[in-house]
Formats: C-alpha cells, structure tokens, sequence
C-alpha cells in the first residue's frame, strides 16, 4: 500500500567483547531487580566458553540488547537475554533469540535450558512463540526474592 511506512530497522547482530561491558551494565541495571556484576561478565569474557551476542542500533551502532549463552555437552543454557527498554517490543529480544536458536540447529546444539521468573509475561510470550516449553521449577531459584523459576526447553 502507498501509505504504508516500514517499520524501524531491526538490530544489527554481532559477536561482543569485553570493551562492551559498560553498555552491557547499562542495559543490565534498567531491566533486573538483582543485576549482575562487572566481574560477573568480564568472567564470561575472559573464560570464553559463552556464546556472546549483542544488538546493536543500526543507525548509532549503540548496544542496546545482549544474549549470554552457554554451549555445554551438545546442548545450551540461556543464561541471560535483555534489552534496553527503549527498545523492548520492537523485536530486538526475538532477533537475539532466533540468532542463538539458528545456531544451535546449525552446530548441532539441542535442547536449549532457560529458566525465567513466572511473573515475566512478555519473556514468556517469547519463549512459547518459539517453541520453547515447560520442563519444570526451580524453587527458590531467585535469591533476590526467594522466587521460583520455570525452567523451559527448546527441542
């Protein structure tokens, strides 16, 4: 249709570095209630066994999202996936997923382990749009708040 106007350009996916931290710690505070620590990523930097990924703005290459994966044994565990909020339910979260679950088809990784608060409805939602399904509970997963955590699977 004429009228029409494409949306805002998606992000641009690519692999991050330890120079990322700060934004990473940005990002990290604005969407946790028990955020990690800078030693907390510059470990995952410097062991090296994740799968780090950031979404960068296209038009200011800010970092303004991040996906923390760990390939282990042939299968992966989220272990975290943010987005600043100003650009949450834009389908920056969805492009940071879909990235790590085509890869893991790619290499051979299944299933794929998250565990998510049960009071998290737009990460939920993500998840079941992609396939992934209850495997179970973590009680008391979040020290934070004592909070339980569902544990879902991918494949």
């Amino acid at each position: 249709m004429p009228n029409e106007r494409p949306g805002p350009p998606g992000p641009r996916l690519a692999d991050l570095a330890v120079r990322h931290v700060d934004r990473i710690l940005v990002i990290e505070r604005a969407c946790f209630p028990a955020p990690w620590t800078r030693g907390q990523f510059e470990r995952e930097f410097s062991i090296g066994r994740g799968t780090l990924r950031g979404a960068f703005c296209p038009e200011t290459d800010r970092l303004d999202g991040y996906l923390i994966a760990w390939p282990v044994a042939g299968e992966v565990h989220l272990m975290n996936l943010a987005v600043h909020p100003a650009r949450q339910r834009q389908g920056w979260g969805a492009a940071l997923l879909d990235d790590l679950l085509g890869r893991a088809v790619q290499e051979g990784w299944a299933p794929v382990w998250l565990e998510v608060r049960p009071g998290n409805r737009a990460a939920l939602a993500l998840y079941a749009s992609r396939g992934f399904i209850r495997a179970g509970r973590r009680p008391g997963y979040y020290e934070d708040t004592g909070e339980d955590a569902l544990l879902l699977r991918w494949k």
